[in-house]
């Protein structure tokens, strides 16, 4: 197709009562429309009698406007009706001569041959393939933005015949007065970049290029067609580019001016379909659409690193924190029994009052312990959520339970599920197990005195992975159900049982990092049921 030569056409006509109804043309007239010059002569409506029927209202409308609005040139696009039948596609310009209020002009050029192809369903057909196919690539999370945009745009300048795809994107997302970079360009071979030009850097789109705002911010329209019609000021910048034909399209992303996409040819003139351009429109906000979503996916990315950094900090202040309270509980301790033995050594008689202190002491320390250490083991539970991993439940829980012969007889495991089935979730393989072993044994702790079976059951439901743990033991009052699960809260039925109130804190919290859910129900004396949903990924 590029090597098809163009008819070059120069019409003229005028009239004194602005019907255009006299006409004078020269050049290849004939050639392109097939009357001759006596044709013209004998019928003065014959100009507009060979536009095509579906045409002529659109003629006479550019007509109309620049009349009416003293514009000096408008680009046009339509077809003709040759005398043997034929159609013609023509593009160019009409101009108006500023001396004679009714003198126009029009510059033409023969575009049938060079659009055969970019007119046929099959070039439509293989945009649409493509840009289906773009999909995948654009979004692939295996590759940059820049990879991926490279191979789509390489592919789409061969097959719409474009030497040269540029992105400028608004710095200031300011659509009053946006400030324009060229942030990506895809050239072909022998075709010189221009994205590190001085020219394009820091762009102040309305004031430097007041046309394309009006059409592209303004109007959200694109700007297209041949540059040496285009204003002598736009001229002078595109043309040593080596742009013969271009089209710009706007980028619109949530009533946000992104920018525009443009595509060069510098290699021959060429026209812009209709269907054509909303293909590639489609291309363009396509390309924003996966810029946006790697710069966000990017921007995640950096706040889950640091949120884990943060995260991670904090395990090890506590662990620090943790140690230098576990170190004066221990002196504490041993201390507390070394006197406590001295005091036996010296008086056999053994003081009650004083033993009953120091038996105080042994158990606070041991407390105190305790809380430590279930505070850093649900601390260091926490670190890494958000991140995905595969599971398979049911595997974790024999595991689990394997290593403990008293919750292995008592618990009772209930599922459709097999050791095999995996499940993606949002919590790697610690912060399972954690969360399994705070709710079973709490279910034991408050139910052995009965010996009945704690029921485990483990499914699948709305996207979510739920496990739910009921014991048949001293359950929660009403009152205070809701309570459950506040760090260091503990029901009033079970404060001669040893406890921290940590436990379950740590699970909610777990679970709230990752949009799950908890959820207690229980009747004083009779069973208390926890139910935890994991988000599926």
């Amino acid at each position: 197709m590029k090597n098809d030569s163009l008819s070059f056409e120069s019409i003229m006509f005028w009239s004194n009562s602005k019907s255009l109804d006299k006409l004078t043309q020269w050049g290849a007239v004939e050639e392109m429309t097939g009357f001759t010059d006596q044709d013209f002569q004998e019928n003065h409506t014959l100009w507009f009698d060979m536009i095509y029927e579906e045409d002529q209202d659109y003629f006479l409308g550019i007509i109309q406007k620049m009349n009416k609005y003293d514009e000096i040139e408008i680009p046009v696009e339509y077809r003709i009706t040759r005398k043997d039948g034929s159609i013609r596609f023509l593009m160019g310009i009409v101009k108006k001569d500023v001396k004679l209020d009714t003198f126009y002009s029009g510059y033409l050029i023969d575009l049938s041959k060079r659009n055969n192809f970019r007119n046929t369903q099959t070039y439509r057909d293989s945009l649409v393939a493509h840009l289906s196919n773009s999909v995948y690539s654009l979004f692939d999370n295996s590759d940059t933005f820049s990879t991926s945009a490279n191979r789509v745009l390489e592919q789409l300048s061969q097959l719409s015949m474009v030497d040269r795809i540029y992105i400028f994107k608004s710095k200031n997302m300011d659509n009053e007065h946006p400030m324009l970079d060229n942030v990506f360009e895809w050239c072909a071979e022998g075709i010189e970049p221009q994205k590190e030009s001085d020219l394009i850097k820091n762009f102040d789109f309305a004031a430097d290029s007041p046309r394309w705002f009006e059409l592209m911010v303004v109007h959200n329209t694109p700007v297209l067609g041949i540059v040496r019609l285009f204003p002598q000021e736009e001229r002078s910048f595109l043309e040593p580019q080596r742009i013969l034909s271009l089209l710009a399209v706007p980028i619109w992303v949530n009533d946000q001016f992104f920018g525009f996409i443009g595509f060069d040819d510098c290699t021959e003139e060429r026209t812009w379909m209709d269907d054509e351009v909303q293909l590639l429109s489609l291309y363009s906000n396509l390309i924003a659409a996966s810029w946006t979503y790697h710069e966000t996916k990017s921007a995640l990315n950096d706040n889950i690193s640091e949120l884990l950094k943060i995260k991670k900090d904090r395990e090890v202040f506590f662990s620090m924190l943790a140690h230098q309270f576990k170190t004066p509980l221990s002196i504490v301790d041993m201390n507390s029994q070394m006197i406590q033995m001295a005091l036996k050594n010296m008086d056999s008689r053994n003081d009650l009052r004083t033993d009953q202190n120091f038996q105080r002491i042994y158990r606070a320390t041991n407390q105190m312990k305790a809380y430590l250490d279930k505070i850093l083991k649900g601390i260091s539970s926490e670190i890494a959520v958000n991140t995905v991993n595969s599971l398979s439940p049911i595997q974790i829980m024999k595991d689990y339970l394997d290593q403990d012969e008293t919750l292995k007889e008592l618990v009772f495991v209930r599922s459709e599920m097999t050791d095999s089935d995996q499940v993606y979730i949002p919590l790697g393989r610690t912060q399972f197990e954690y969360i399994l072993d705070t709710l079973l044994r709490n279910a034991y702790k408050y139910s052995r005195h009965t010996q009945d079976k704690i029921i485990l059951d483990c499914l699948i439901e709305h996207q979510n992975l739920k496990l739910i743990v009921k014991d048949f033991g001293l359950g929660i009052h009403e009152n205070e159900v809701e309570k459950i699960g506040q760090l260091f809260y503990r029901a009033s039925n079970v404060q001669t049982i040893e406890g921290t109130g940590v436990g379950l804190s740590m699970v909610k919290s777990i679970l709230e990092s990752v949009n799950g859910f908890f959820f207690i129900e229980s009747e004083e004396s009779n069973y208390t049921q926890v139910t935890i949903e994991i988000p599926l990924i």
